[in-house]
């Protein structure tokens, strides 16, 4: 579950930009949190499967998830070019039901969410003894909720190099850089 998580995604990256600005940060790290329990906890009781064998449903998913993460690649990027708006000290903040959507959403949209939790995840804890399950799903669980609230709480640690605009740049650019690999892997899983 760990090595699923912790790579650098849409995601992970909104959670760290999150907790750079210190707003909503326990709220975004339980909303990835509990997005993870839920998903993981019916990929490993069996839902996993029926997800799996549904291409149908994978294909629609994954042209929602190309779609978001073309979008989010690009407002990276114009964040990227115009690094006086992504200062520390701005005084602009997001309603805290923005914050809240954009957390569902760059969860709930990414396809990857429900592959890595539901199928992979889930195929192999449905595999498992009873009694292992609980035991996997409870290990799962943890790991998911150490590394986001680690990550919201942790890029604090990091605040004196997103003190300069040059960093939120390079940040930013290569969130674009990311958002739009995995948008164009994505799209051509779906075109195969």
């Amino acid at each position: 579950m760990a090595s699923m998580i912790i790579a650098i995604g849409a995601q992970n990256a909104f959670v760290l930009k999150q907790g750079l600005l210190k707003q909503a940060v326990f709220t975004v790290a339980f909303i990835c949190f509990l997005c993870d329990f839920l998903l993981t906890t019916a990929g490993v009781l069996g839902l996993g499967e029926i997800f799996s064998m549904s291409p149908i449903l994978a294909k629609i998913l994954s042209l929602c998830g190309v779609i978001f993460l073309a979008w989010y690649g690009f407002n990276a990027l114009r964040r990227a070019i115009k690094p006086t708006t992504l200062t520390l000290t701005q005084d602009k903040k997001y309603s805290y039901f923005k914050i809240v959507a954009q957390t569902l959403a760059v969860t709930l949209l990414n396809p990857h969410v429900y592959l890595d939790t539901m199928v992979i995840v889930g195929t192999v804890g449905a595999r498992l003894a009873a009694t292992q399950k609980w035991t996997f799903l409870f290990g799962c669980i943890s790991a998911s909720f150490l590394w986001f609230f680690s990550l919201a709480y942790g890029a604090r640690l990091l605040l004196p190099l997103f003190k300069r605009p040059i960093t939120w740049r390079i940040l930013d650019g290569a969130i674009a850089i990311i958002m739009w690999t995995i948008a164009l892997s994505l799209l051509l899983s779906v075109i195969k």
